[in-house]
This record gives structure tokens, sequence and C-alpha cells, in this order.
């Protein structure tokens, strides 16, 4: 199977993206075979300083190169902007756990921020299909932190947006 991750993963991870990345680079991860280096269950082998064992060194490599693979693969899936963030990590769990950290706590004002322009938004000067794809932008939006919006409620957005009072039908 390919490494061509960017293909698998689509969008790098930004400041919006999150949970559908998460979701994306997770099960991308699990296909891998290497989630357990992720989570840390698989940790790192202990090498004796003085008469390591032929196995043990080749379990030490094995290891330090399926961490190097993951690290690799988060740095390919996460936007310039955010690279700062794992870029000092030493190995896989580390950059995962910092990166869920930052951006896996959905937060009740940006979840608010994005209720309200959603409730907001207008067709304005735009075309019925750009208006539309504004809206739906909005709701993937909410969508990737966890705010799921039923189709109907999506309609109503749509209908008012469009300045006239539909709700009385």
């Amino acid at each position: 199977m390919s490494d061509n991750i960017t293909q698998i993963v689509g969008e790098k991870l930004d400041k919006s993206n999150f949970q559908a990345w998460k979701f994306r680079m997770t099960n991308f991860l699990m296909g891998k075979g290497v989630w357990d280096i992720v989570t840390g269950s698989d940790e790192e082998p202990h090498l004796p300083v003085q008469n390591a064992t032929a196995a043990q060194i080749k379990a030490y490599k094995e290891w330090h190169e399926k961490t190097r693979r993951v690290l690799h693969w988060l740095s390919v899936c996460v936007s310039d902007a955010m690279i700062g963030h794992i870029q000092e990590c030493t190995n896989a769990k580390d950059a995962w756990d910092t990166l869920v950290k930052l951006y896996g706590t959905t937060t009740l004002a940006r979840k608010m921020q994005l209720k309200q322009e959603l409730s907001n938004v207008k067709k304005g000067n735009l075309s019925i299909n750009d208006y539309v794809l504004k809206v739906r932008n909005i709701v993937e939006k909410l969508g990737s932190i966890g705010v799921t919006v039923e189709d109907e409620d999506m309609v109503l957005v749509v209908l008012n947006g469009l300045g006239k009072d539909y709700t009385s039908f």
C-alpha cells in the first residue's frame, strides 16, 4: 500500500478542521498498523547500555523507525502554520498528544461564533450556488467540532438568508 498520505488524509490540519483530520489520520495510522505507537501502548523498548542482545537492538531500531515514520506522516499532514507545535517532539506519541491538546478541545467560544455566523448569513449579492456553498461551509465547520446541524435547520437558514419569511409553511 502506498504511503501517499496527503491524498488519503485530504486537507492538512489547520485551526478549523481538527475533528475531520483526526478521524482520517487515526484511520490511516490504524490501517498502517502503527496506532499503538501513537497511543503509547507500544512503548520504546529498553536497550541496555551494555550487553544488548541482537533481538533487543532490532526491537529498538524497529520502534524508532516506526515512530519516525509516523512523525513524518504527521508533519506532512499539518499546515505550515501548525508545524511549529510538533517540530520539537521526539516521538509520535508526543506529537499526537500535542495536537490533541491544542486542537482537540472544542471551545464554547468557537461553537458560539460559528452558530452566530450561521444564523446571520445572508445571500446578499452572491449567486444562489455561492450562497448555499457558504452556508454549507459553516455547517461543515460546525461538524468538524462535533456540532450537528439538522437538514431542516440548514434549509431554514438558507431560506431566511434569502430575506423573506419562509417560516410559516
